[in-house]
């Protein structure tokens, strides 16, 4: 845990040589950026206990974890009767 807050910055799409970007346990917030998939060596993406929202880019379906992750919804202490959905892996 990073303590990391607002939204996955963009610029990461830089790091060409970025093989694991693991993000777990913070307070990002916005959307996964897409432009991730420029990362040519990214194996794995791990974003899970964060605040995010919205779609998982197509190009990453593959390298997320997104488990124990909720996109959107409630705040914590709120009642949720929604399932936790399991997206199978490219």
């Amino acid at each position: 845990m990073n303590l990391l807050s607002g939204e996955i910055p963009e610029e990461l799409m830089y790091l060409t040589n970025l093989e694991n970007l693991i993000l777990d346990f913070n307070y990002l917030t916005g959307s996964i950026p897409s432009s991730l998939s420029n990362c040519t060596n990214l194996n794995w993406i791990s974003l899970s206990n964060n605040k995010l929202d919205g779609e998982i880019p197509a190009a990453l379906g593959g390298w997320i974890w997104i488990g124990f992750h909720r996109f959107g919804g409630k705040e914590e202490g709120e009642e949720d009767d929604d399932d936790l959905t399991i997206l199978p892996l490219m």
